[in-house]
């Protein structure tokens, strides 16, 4: 679909505002490589779940989840760009994951589900799928025909006027201001992100929470790897996580009821199970760089390969995927620069967004070059630091509400 003013399209119809050339594909592999983590660990799939993707893209954080819902469960993405499919289909063979996903052609306002699977789902997630759309409410709604009576929605989004810089390159504001315009221009919403739970109650979910996902960054900031996030029961409290996803420390022991007890090391028993409340100095140790946490390192398909790993949990119940000691070791040992693949993210927005501020006049051409040079100059900077977070929101359906509306 060729990029248009609202004026002269179906305001039914969706603008993706940064294409699917192969440029915009390696810049959005780099996004969902430090993102997915913390996305996953919000979104708290749990083992056995039947999840519809909506917008997959190039469905890395679509086999991440299928991953974690495991072999019983079933992972449908949905997305409407067939590079983007193909792409996806290829990343997918590469990883040897091809088979644990299904990816379906269609479009967020009406999915190629078949008649029986609607109202089957337990989660249906969106990210970066409503800021792209003039008519985001009617996604959700979608959404919410989609899942069960009791199913979850999640909506991950922009809310662009979050970003900060500093220092502030001097011509930042006139082109943020001029790049949010491109998506007024299309009839899409850039400040879709704070309306979430708003958007969930129009369309009839019960909003049960709100958070941010902080996606900033400053110079010389490296982090491990995000990987696999464990799973957290429903019945747990949000700040807690499982033992048997840490690694060896002092002062906690799993009882055979499932709780903990001070004094010595973690057990090796599993026949319990046994949840600590967080404390950030239990999940990191002092040598280790700040924002690691051992619940980011379970390795798809690893088997634990160290005896003093605890493991205070009956092997039926997958809270979490098993780590190695060597797995974690080498996140720690070879960190991704947060910082330079974030520059890299907003150098490719830049350059992507030049034709939709340029031609339409948004902007003028040295203006918009001129900020160019600043923002590498910027990005130099020894104390440059990039705030921003993304928008998450999490819903359900009603238990006693039916599939009552038609298909759409």
């Amino acid at each position: 679909m060729t990029r248009q003013t609202i004026d002269s399209r179906n305001v039914t119809d969706s603008v993706y505002i940064h294409g699917s050339d192969p440029e915009e594909q390696r810049r959005l592999s780099t996004l969902n490589a430090f993102m997915n983590g913390p996305s996953l660990r919000e979104i708290n799939v749990q083992p056995g779940e039947r999840i519809l993707d909506v917008g997959s893209g190039l469905a890395q954080l679509t086999r991440a989840m299928a991953r974690t819902s495991g072999p019983n469960g079933y992972v449908l993405g949905i997305e409407r760009d067939a590079r983007q499919l193909a792409e996806a289909h290829r990343l997918a063979k590469e990883a040897g994951e091809d088979s644990i996903i299904e990816l379906r052609e269609g479009n967020a306002y009406d999915p190629p589900l078949r008649d029986s699977e609607w109202g089957t789902f337990d989660l249906a997630h969106a990210r970066f799928v409503l800021e792209h759309v003039p008519d985001p409410l009617r996604v959700v709604r979608m959404m919410l025909r989609a899942v069960k009576p009791g199913g979850r929605i999640v909506l991950e989004d922009d809310d662009h006027e979050v970003l900060r810089f500093h220092p502030e390159p001097p011509h930042f504001r006139v082109f943020w201001d001029a790049y949010v315009e491109t998506y007024e221009h299309v009839g899409n919403d850039p400040y879709v992100g704070r309306k979430l739970i708003s958007l969930m109650h129009n369309a009839g979910a019960l909003p049960t929470r709100n958070t941010w996902i902080f996606f900033g960054t400053c110079k010389n900031l490296s982090e491990p790897l995000f990987r696999a996030a464990p799973v957290r029961k429903r019945d747990e409290p949000r700040n807690s996580v499982r033992a048997d996803c840490l690694p060896p420390y002092q002062g906690a022991e799993c009882d055979q009821g499932g709780s903990t007890k001070k004094g010595g090391k973690n057990g090796d028993r599993k026949d319990s199970l046994c949840i600590q409340p967080f404390r950030a100095a239990t999940m990191r140790e002092r040598n280790e760089p700040r924002g690691f946490s051992p619940r980011d390192l379970s390795e798809p398909g690893a088997q634990a390969t160290d005896t003093s790993t605890p493991s205070c949990l009956d092997a039926s119940l997958p809270s979490c995927l098993p780590y190695s000691i060597d797995n974690r070791q080498s996140s720690i040992d070879n960190p991704i620069d947060t910082f330079a693949a974030a520059v890299s993210n907003l150098e490719g927005i830049i350059r992507f967004s030049r034709r939709d501020i340029v031609d339409p006049g948004l902007l003028d051409a040295a203006t918009f070059d001129a900020f160019e040079r600043e923002f590498h100059e910027w990005s130099q900077l020894p104390d440059a630091a990039l705030w921003y977070a993304i928008c998450f929101a999490e819903g359900r359906k009603s238990p006693t509400d039916a599939l009552s509306e038609p298909r759409p």
